[in-house]
């Protein structure tokens, strides 16, 4: 329910999903004995971010630092809560801090299988190109959130993803707002072939669309259903 209706553009209804996970488990008491629950853990922050309420994310208190996997993602957000709301010294703390959490020890997290080694390079990259992009850099924001991406698909397969959002969709942004809608039609049409019904690729693959004179009617037409439940308007930075 949680990762369906983020796809589907459904905050509230997400954000409801994550939260009762999160209580339904115990997270953050059971993560300290069973890694896995870390990554229920996480879900109302990525939720947050997904959706772009910077605001709320600041507002989130700091996991219990025992919890690796949670703080790298409570810092990924946070970091693209700062650059987003003009903190850019922040989000370079916050990427930092990030940075210093790869080297930490793994065993706990590889006897539940849970991949937290190689996610949290994805955190880092992904923030590394958001401080880019927000700092005008867009040539350096695509080549993070490209390296970002290899990262993510190299993530082993289970369902829900262990990376919540596929990177497609700030990979694509940024290649529209660098002015190549040619390459962000490629990125959303590619991830779309993993995500076939998402709201957020399709939306940017009509930008990607209508910025080459391309006919965008299909496309316009899929995303009308895949978004006819949401409650959330798209901005094209958040694609």
């Amino acid at each position: 329910l949680w990762t369906s209706a983020e796809m589907e553009g459904r905050y509230q209804a997400a954000i409801d999903a994550s939260r009762r996970l999160v209580k339904a488990v115990d997270a953050p008491n059971l993560a300290k004995q069973m890694s896995i629950a870390e990554l229920y853990n996480f879900t109302p922050v990525v939720t947050l971010l997904r959706f772009g309420k910077w605001r709320e994310i600041l507002a989130e208190p700091a996991p219990d630092k025992a919890l690796e996997l949670d703080t790298a993602m409570w810092l990924y957000a946070r970091a693209f809560a700062q650059a987003n709301t003009g903190d850019l010294k922040g989000a370079k703390a916050s990427r930092d801090r990030i940075a210093g959490l790869q080297k930490i020890k793994f065993d706990k997290y590889v006897a539940f299988g849970v991949p937290a080694e190689a996610m949290i390079p994805v955190a880092l990259a992904s923030v590394d190109g958001e401080i880019a992009r927000k700092s005008g850099d867009l040539v350096g924001a695509v080549a993070h959130f490209q390296a970002a991406q290899k990262l993510e698909r190299a993530l082993p397969y289970t369902e829900p993803a262990y990376w919540h959002r596929p990177v497609a969709h700030l990979l694509g942004a940024a290649l529209l707002e660098a002015g190549k809608p040619a390459e962000a039609e490629h990125v959303y049409h590619d991830s779309l072939h993993h995500y076939r019904r998402d709201g957020w690729a399709l939306a940017g693959l009509v930008k990607a669309l209508e910025a080459q004179g391309k006919d965008a009617s299909q496309a316009k037409a899929d995303l009308a259903e895949a978004w006819k439940r949401a409650d959330t308007k798209i901005e094209t930075s958040r694609l």
